[in-house]
């Protein structure tokens, strides 16, 4: 349940650029700043980013469930936007 709960909340993570998106209302002041550095759908819908997400998981000894977990998820939102 927990992997499962994860992977599902993960998959929203790359619209916090997007300020009206869901994760984006909760994290207003980080949402503005990215999107004003990156923009939409640019640096949080690359490889680069679900790297820098993994190396932070790995940095902070995340099981490898729960990273595999979260990097599913947001690999899933980037895939099903290119559709």
């Amino acid at each position: 349940i927990t992997v499962v709960t994860l992977a599902a909340l993960s998959s929203i993570f790359p619209d916090i650029c997007h300020t009206r998106s869901k994760v984006g209302r909760k994290f207003k002041l980080l949402s503005w700043i990215i999107r004003l550095l990156f923009g939409h759908r640019t640096f949080t819908h690359s490889l680069s980013f679900i790297a820098l997400i993994g190396l932070l998981l790995y940095l902070f000894h995340a099981p490898i469930y729960y990273g595999s977990a979260i990097i599913a998820g947001m690999i899933s939102h980037i895939i099903l936007d290119m559709l």
